[in-house]
């Protein structure tokens, strides 16, 4: 039989369906006003009527829609600091996240999307604990790498960071190879330069004799 395909969006406990997003074969659905609030993570599935059946739950995306402001060259209404300031941490350190805005308000919470594909709030997990509109993270994992953003009372989201955690070392391993390609791409160069400074030199001896 037909098959109907619905859209639902991840909201970190459960799915909730996209009411108007059931579809009939091929399942397209168009946000014909995109906001920073259809920002999230979205899935898909299908259901046949007769006999009732229903697929498993599709691939997780994220869908980040950005303010206009951002463009039009006014400020967002919130930034998300990070301290320590970089975007590149080591495991088993002390990480803060904090969303500020100009009225240092506590409206906000901290929200990510991890690479194991989980939504997850900081103030409802077992990851961080938020403080008003800080996060903190006591000791990262390299589960921790993700995207991070602010979110508003009303659902609006703002100012995505890319954060990744990886293990010292790791982090040291690639240097120790990097250094390893650069000796050895030193040697090789002597070498080359030595062979070539030998065969210049017969060439010259040869041109001599003649």
């Amino acid at each position: 039989g037909n098959c109907t395909f619905s859209l639902f969006t991840d909201s970190s406990s459960h799915y909730e369906l996209l009411s108007d997003s059931s579809r009939g074969a091929g399942g397209n659905y168009t946000v014909s006003s995109a906001a920073p609030n259809h920002t999230g993570v979205y899935v898909c599935r299908a259901k046949r009527e007769k006999p009732v059946y229903n697929t498993w739950y599709s691939n997780k995306q994220l869908l980040w829609v950005t303010a206009e402001s951002v463009f039009s060259g006014v400020s967002p209404p919130v930034s998300l600091i990070i301290s320590p300031s970089r975007t590149q941490h080591f495991t088993s350190v002390s990480l803060s996240l904090s969303c500020e805005d100009q009225s240092n308000s506590d409206r906000w919470r901290v929200r990510r999307y991890t690479d194991n594909k989980q939504l997850e709030d900081c103030s409802s997990s077992l990851w961080g604990s938020q403080t008003g509109s800080k996060c903190t993270i006591s000791s990262t994992r390299t589960s921790d790498t993700g995207v991070y953003w602010c979110q508003s009372e009303s659902g609006e989201n703002y100012h995505p960071v890319n954060i990744t955690v990886q293990r010292e070392s790791e982090f040291l391993y690639f240097i120790f190879s990097f250094l390893i390609f650069l000796l050895l791409l030193f040697s090789f160069t002597m070498q080359y330069t030595k062979q070539l400074i030998k065969q210049n030199q017969e060439a010259a001896l040869q041109t001599n004799k003649h």
